[in-house]
């Protein structure tokens, strides 16, 4: 009886050992086929890690999305923006910018070259942020922006904005101008509207709705009324667009 007693002991003693070791075993198999799926794809596994990451702080700033109404209904506009895309695309992205910020003027390529990639999924909204405290002159940067939107060419605005971003250490009014006339803009109507100053009360109209949706610097973007602050790289865009989409999340 001892004997048998002794048997299934150690019996037990050896389970007790053997079952970890083999659960830590599967384990670590698995590991080693992602890590050479990893490797014989050429993706670095930092790199995953951190996309995953990434994934899922969208995916609670999603979930934790709690926007007061008044400011989405205000985050779009009066619908006198300059656009791109459809607007009935089922993602909505409205971005903030200050035509002299160097953050806003990376992003505007990373932005063209993603709608590019989606010009049925997204429509797309700029919207002006000029911070006077840290740009004194972005205000009439962005009024001559508005000043050759406002002659109806969207084609046209869009070349323009390219310009102003391009030549940002050069944006004196005649600098502005000559920028104008490179596009084909009315020079008459548009020496008229910068002379006005006609565009300032939509431009601080815009700054206001800003502020009133929690915007504090640029670029500032809303997808679907969810806010991201900051610049965002291409891959942040893709995957904020992707987590947005895949989360159904009414727009504004």
């Amino acid at each position: 009886m001892a004997h048998i007693f002794r048997y299934r002991t150690r019996h037990l003693i050896f389970l007790v050992f053997l079952v970890p070791l083999v659960l830590w075993a599967a384990y670590f198999s698995v590991l080693v086929v992602q890590n050479v799926r990893v490797i014989q794809s050429g993706e670095n596994p930092a790199e995953i890690a951190k996309r995953k990451q990434f994934h899922a702080s969208i995916a609670k700033t999603i979930a934790e999305h709690s926007a007061e109404t008044m400011d989405q209904s205000r985050i779009e506009g009066t619908g006198k923006e300059p656009t791109l895309g459809s607007p009935n695309a089922r993602v909505h992205i409205v971005e903030f910018v200050d035509y002299q910020c160097p953050f806003s003027r990376r992003e505007a390529s990373i932005m063209r070259e993603f709608l590019s990639r989606h010009p049925a999924d997204v429509f797309f909204t700029l919207r002006d942020f000029p911070i006077r405290e840290l740009y004194p002159d972005t205000e009439r940067v962005a009024i001559s922006a508005r000043c050759v939107f406002d002659q109806g060419n969207l084609d046209r605005f869009w070349r323009y904005h390219d310009r102003l971003y391009a030549s940002q250490d050069a944006q004196s009014a005649s600098d502005l101008r000559f920028y104008a006339e490179q596009v084909g803009a009315d020079l008459d109507a548009y020496d008229a509207c910068i002379a006005s100053a006609r565009p300032l009360a939509h431009i601080r109209e815009s700054f206001a709705d800003g502020v009133a949706a929690g915007v504090v610097g640029t670029p500032t973007f809303f997808f679907n009324g969810v806010k991201i602050q900051g610049a965002m790289d291409a891959e942040s865009l893709e995957i904020m667009f992707d987590e947005i989409k895949r989360q159904s999340v009414p727009r504004v």
